[in-house]
């Protein structure tokens, strides 16, 4: 009886990552399609906080396909776009949270937050290197035919409009009569003065805010569908020149210099306290680095505290976004068990977007998994979304998983997931984030 629920389980993960795929995946490349792409970077924008920080978007096209594709066939065009789509994912790996999709047959664009001008360049670059050497643009033919531009906007925007903006740069790159690149800086109205900070500044800055752990925490409650309190998820503030500072603004810079395990160290220390001193029954959930969670020091430094701490731990959710199930492979599970073992749960939330992450479902020991907010925004009309989320909802309920939603901004999409099963969720309509 077990073997026959665990066949019919595995049968239901390989039918629900197909659906997945189908919704976003572009067929012949595996990328995301055009309107995933475009529903996931609109997500991120129209995040009263993410969006605050604007982004880069990057546009590539190749022309002359055509001719290409009359001379040497239709599967050596696909061949080559496949390895297109395969070297822009490849270079982008270092950006961690880029999103790479194909939004026409020869148009490939990446978008990634909070990116600065500096790294705006430094992406175009590498990316135009890693096309540029394909044989393909090395011939007689095919010299002239690649093209790639790429706007950073600092300050709120919209999808919509970078799209524009980049396909306007693009455009004006194409009446030239050689293959090249062009990064270009749209606005940089943002009233933070930090935004506009090199990385020197950056880098100096954030040492000292973590060596005086001067941080901040903020909550966000995260609701059942009875609108009772679940938990409450645990967001970091720096104070930067006397104003606070969301994550989007300082994190891309915490990667980029190897900062995570301080941060996520003085963070969790930060919300330790708080929790000692609280005398209530209230769960708090904390985010943590995919980098910091598989560091063998951070790892073995953080079993100690809850250890040390086993009331505290009861009340901790330790939470994980979804990529890092790929990054730690085989060894996740033990992570998480090990970690569980001392009372507390574990979640990963921005799920769906990567690929081969639905085996996490049978592996790990999750208590929550929260469904990220590109398939949440406008459910109420997607039925590609609705049909995934509901399958998602019984693999869940068959695994003692509850399933919650990220950015519930609107009453209609609330009410659509609660008829698909989904247990709970956060977000805008459900209310903003307090102080703690």
């Amino acid at each position: 009886m077990a073997g026959k629920l665990e066949e019919q389980f595995a049968e239901k993960l390989v039918l629900t990552e197909e659906l997945r795929k189908r919704s976003v995946k572009d067929a012949l490349t595996g990328i995301l399609n055009r309107q995933a792409f475009d529903d996931r970077i609109a997500n991120v924008l129209q995040d009263e906080e993410r969006g605050e920080f604007g982004g880069g978007l990057l546009m590539a096209q190749i022309s002359g396909l055509d001719g290409f594709n009359k001379k040497n066939g239709r599967n050596a065009a696909d061949l080559l776009l496949v390895d297109i789509a395969r070297r822009i994912s490849k270079t982008v790996e270092p950006w961690p949270e880029a999103t790479v999709g194909r939004r026409s047959g020869t148009v490939f664009c990446v978008f990634v937050p909070a990116c600065d001008l500096a790294q705006s360049r430094r992406i175009t670059e590498a990316c135009f290197r890693a096309m540029a050497s394909l044989p393909f643009f090395l011939s007689e033919e095919g010299h002239d035919r690649l093209h790639i531009a790429m706007v950073t906007h600092v300050g709120r925007t919209s999808a919509d409009e970078m799209l524009q903006q980049a396909d306007q740069l693009l455009r004006s790159l194409q009446h030239q009569s050689r293959s090249n690149w062009e990064v270009e800086q749209i606005d940089s109205s943002s009233h933070q003065p930090y935004n506009h900070w090199s990385e020197g500044n950056w880098q100096e800055s954030l040492q000292q805010v973590l060596k005086g752990q001067q941080v901040e925490l903020f909550y966000q409650t995260v609701y059942d569908m009875n609108q009772q309190p679940v938990f409450r998820e645990v967001f970091a503030r720096l104070r930067l020149l006397g104003e606070l500072a969301s994550a989007e603004a300082f994190l891309p810079i915490v990667e980029r210099f190897d900062l995570h395990v301080d941060f996520d160290k003085v963070v969790f220390e930060t919300l330790m306290l708080h929790l000692q001193k609280d005398g209530s029954n209230t769960r708090y959930c904390v985010n943590l680095s995919p980098r910091s969670l598989l560091d063998e020091d951070f790892f073995r430094w953080l079993l100690d505290t809850l250890k040390a701490l086993p009331g505290v731990t009861e009340r901790l959710i330790l939470e994980v976004p979804e990529r890092t199930v790929l990054m730690g492979g085989q060894a996740m599970p033990s992570l998480v068990k090990r970690l569980v073992q001392t009372g507390c749960r574990f979640s990963i939330d921005h799920f769906g977007i990567v690929s081969r992450s639905m085996t996490s479902l049978h592996e790990l020991e999750l208590d929550y998994i929260k469904i990220d907010g590109s398939f949440v925004r406008g459910i109420s009309n997607n039925q590609g979304n609705q049909f995934y989320i509901r399958t998602l909802t019984m693999l869940a309920k068959s695994r003692d998983i509850t399933l919650l939603a990220q950015d519930v901004e609107q009453k209609e999409d609330w009410q659509k997931l609660r008829e698909l099963g989904v247990q709970g969720g956060q977000g805008y309509y459900l209310g903003r984030p307090q102080r703690l």
